[in-house]
């Protein structure tokens, strides 16, 4: 399970196919929606074509044809099919669902937090369209409020881990650290191989300079993290492991670990700043300073802020 589907991007929760009028389309609809979760949208389109053709107006199959266009780089096409079904079937509460996804895409959170609230009105026992409003909250910074949603969907759902993991982000904000951690603990505890739980946990962790613990957990990062490498998470995982090494003032090993970082990801401009420090800590000027020089011309300062500025110049003088 990764990160997109704990935001509710999933179409299982919009797609249950219990608007099919016979047993042939909801196979055919969940055979649309495997597809569709296997990133093969031209299968999915031509699986809810063909439940369309029968049904003109089946609107599980509807919502999946728009979804397909807008993954496919349709977005006004699938934004027209949605809007129409939504004009046929206004109370139809997993369009309204879908439309709130789509509207917080596009940063128009009180259009979004409208449309979830009317698809929460016609179906209350839903958790991820809780979910939803929850992180619009979020989106909002309104971080109390998205703290309530999670923490309703947890009464009636007490193993719904995504609403853990968003409690926590939550807490996390408003300076609850303990609190989050407890979130963040009872998570992983549901849901064990997505990385990006074991990543927020140990920023946490060092926030609460209980390094040891920081390690484990980016060390976890690097285990789960897919071989592929997408997003270079695997070299950002050792880079942060790395420095967490470096404030557990293991030096040595927080070398290791950011050099072979910046082998797999040699742009990162975070690593060369924290692989100066880590030769700061060892006395090596010279070599901070080149890596101090690294981090500039990989545009750290625009990123991140004066910190390598302001080193280079208390030590690089």
């Amino acid at each position: 399970m990764r990160v997109m589907i704990l935001l509710s991007c999933s179409l299982f929760w919009l797609l249950s196919c219990q608007s099919a009028k016979s047993p042939a389309t909801q196979k055919t609809l969940t055979q649309a929606v495997q597809a569709f979760e296997q990133d093969n949208y031209e299968q999915a389109l031509f699986l809810a074509e063909k439940v369309l053709a029968q049904d003109p107006h089946q609107p599980d199959a509807l919502i999946l044809k728009a979804q397909c266009k807008i993954k496919s780089k349709d977005r006004a096409a699938g934004l027209q099919l949605l809007e129409q079904l939504l004009q046929k079937h206004p109370t139809y509460h997993k369009a309204l669902a879908y439309r709130s996804l789509l509207l917080a895409e596009d940063k128009k959170l009180d259009a979004a937090l409208v449309d979830i609230n009317a698809a929460l009105k016609l179906a209350p026992n839903q958790p991820n369209y809780q979910s939803e409003k929850g992180i619009i909250y979020q989106q909002m910074g309104q971080h109390e409020k998205a703290i309530q949603s999670f923490s309703a969907i947890i009464e009636k759902h007490p193993k719904h881990e995504s609403a853990y993991y968003f409690r926590a982000i939550n807490k996390n904000k408003l300076n609850d650290k303990t609190g989050a951690l407890a979130d963040f603990d009872q998570a992983i505890q549901l849901h064990r191989d997505v990385p990006e739980m074991y990543s927020k946990r140990a920023f946490l962790q060092m926030d609460l300079n209980n390094y040891p613990a920081a390690i484990q957990d980016f060390s976890k990062v690097i285990v789960l993290a897919p071989e592929e490498n997408q997003n270079n998470q695997i070299a950002i995982a050792f880079n942060n492991r790395g420095f967490a090494r470096y404030k557990n003032q293991a030096f040595g090993q927080a070398l290791d670990d950011i050099n072979y970082s910046l082998q797999l990801f040699p742009e990162n401009a975070y690593a060369y700043k924290n692989r100066a420090l880590a030769h700061l800590a060892q006395g090596k000027n010279k070599e901070a300073c080149h890596d101090l020089v690294l981090a500039l011309q990989h545009k750290f300062t625009a990123q991140y802020g004066q910190e390598v500025v302001e080193l280079r110049k208390k030590h690089c003088r």
